[in-house]
Order: structure tokens, then sequence, then C-alpha cells
């Protein structure tokens, strides 16, 4: 998609990023894990995982998604490179 920008591509992700993300607040959503869950699904779809592995990938992937989300600050602070 990227390649489809007229200009620099990282200055329009940039105003992309700075427009849309962080416009939900997860921390009130109860579906924040659900969601996280179906999107590890599709992934490991994509990878064609065996459906049998799906629960033990799953427990890693989320498990790591937990420990990312407590501990990582907010990306608010980042600026343009």
């Amino acid at each position: 998609m990227m390649a489809t920008i007229p200009g620099k591509a990282n200055d329009a992700w940039w105003i992309s990023n700075a427009n849309e993300c962080g416009q939900v607040d997860l921390d009130t959503k109860w579906w924040r894990i659900p969601l996280y869950l179906l999107c590890c699904a599709g992934v490991l779809g994509q990878y064609r995982l065996p459906i049998r592995f799906y629960w033990q990938a799953m427990v890693i992937q989320l498990v790591g998604y937990e420990v990312q989300y407590q501990v990582r600050p907010s990306d608010a602070h980042l600026t343009p490179i």
C-alpha cells in the first residue's frame, strides 16, 4: 500500500499514525484479548500451522502480548525519524 502513496511513504505513515493510532483505550475494552486471539488464529492460518498446534502457539503469543502490553510504555512519546 505504501508504494501507491505519492511522495514520501515514511511521512504518510507518520501522519496516518498520528491521526489514527491511540484512539481506542484498550484498558477499558473487554474484547482486547479475544480480538488478539482471533488475529493470532488468522496469522497461524497464514503460516499453515496444523490446527492441533494452535493452542500451544496461541498461549505463547498471548503471554508475549500481555507481557509487552503491561511492560511497554505508551507509544505517545514516539516522533518521526
